[in-house]
This record gives structure tokens, sequence and C-alpha cells, in this order.
């Protein structure tokens, strides 16, 4: 039975910066996709990842649940460099048995900026967005069964990124559930994350 806490949601998991940042860095990393996503010319050796909450005062105020991602970048030839990227995290639902939480490049790519030794590239720019938009990074696979009524299957996954505005900064991705028998709970109501939430060191 949903609660208070949880408004009006069955189940709220939080994840922090650090977990999402791990699983995106590690995508990235996966049989070289960050590099695939350059011109030819350009071979990445290595790169860190900083993955943001908070959101950035550059997107469109429709823009829902963007997330900044900040990679640092080397190339060969001692040549370095910076791509950020702001998307949006969204639910999947096209596939009738499971809710995928992802980044979506592909329809909600905000923003996009890439600058070599300091210098923006605008052709190299938009190869990567380009490139950036015929993707999406799946994140958290949920399965659902939708047209159930027992209260111990989950119907529906929503998601929320809790940008927490208070000095702790504990910004965390939300992702609601709601089991058979049950109804959606009020997304614009989760503004902060649960003092009970377990932490991922930063």
């Amino acid at each position: 039975m949903a609660g208070s806490q949880t408004h009006g949601f069955d189940m709220v998991i939080e994840v922090s910066t650090a977990t999402i940042n791990n699983l995106v860095s590690g995508i990235f990393d996966n049989e070289g996709f960050l590099g695939s996503l350059f011109p030819d010319s350009y071979i990445l050796e290595r790169f860190d990842l900083e993955t943001n909450f908070n959101r950035p005062p550059d997107v469109p105020a429709s823009a829902e649940n963007p997330v900044e991602l900040i990679a640092s970048l080397e190339f060969g030839e001692e040549n370095t460099g910076l791509l950020r990227i702001v998307a949006g995290m969204v639910v999947d639902r096209s596939d009738e048995d499971k809710d995928l939480v992802q980044i979506d490049f592909k329809d909600h790519l905000f923003v996009c900026e890439l600058s070599i030794d300091g210098t923006s590239i605008g052709l190299v720019n938009t190869f990567v967005a380009n490139r950036l938009k015929e993707h999406s990074i799946p994140l958290i696979p949920i399965p659902v069964d939708r047209s159930s009524s027992d209260t111990l299957d989950i119907t529906r996954a929503d998601l929320k990124i809790i940008d927490d505005s208070t000095d702790e900064d504990g910004d965390a991705l939300g992702v609601m559930l709601t089991f058979g028998g049950g109804t959606a709970g009020n997304l614009g109501a989760l503004t902060a994350p649960s003092p009970e939430k377990e932490r991922v060191p930063q």
C-alpha cells in the first residue's frame, strides 16, 4: 500500500549520481562506444566522465529530467577535449513486458558541445551530435505485467530526477513503481531525496 512518504507510489527506489555515472561510463567504454562517435581522424585514447543531476540553465523549460554528462577526453598526439552533453532521461514502454529507464539521445538531446584543445570545432560537434542521435543508453530494465491486479506484480515504472537544493545536494534518480491494483502517484511532489536513502559515496 502506498504511503505519504512515497507520494502515492507503491515503491520509490533512489539511485545516486555516482551509480548512474558508473553505469554510463561502462556503456561509453564498452566496445569503444564513445570513441566511435568521433570522425576517424580523432582517436580517443581515454576519457573521464562526470554526471550531474543539477538542472542546467541552458535547457528548455519544457525539458523533463535532463541529465548533464561531461566527458574529459584524451586523443592521440597529446590533444585533449571536453564533450558536454545534456539529454533527457525517459521510460521506454515499447516492450509490453518491460519498462526501460534510459537516457534518450534520439529525441531528447538538448545540448552537445565539443571543444578540442579549448577550441570549439563546429563541424566535428555536428558530427558527434548526429551520431549521438542514433542512440539511447539503457540503464535500468524493469519487468512489468501491465494488466495484472496482483499486488506483487509491477505494472508501471516512472522516473524523476530529484535535484536536491539543500546544502547536502543529495541529488538522485527516483524510480517509482506501481504494483497491481494501484495507481501511479504524484511525480510533482517528489522534490527532495528521502532522508533514509542509502547513499553511494561520491
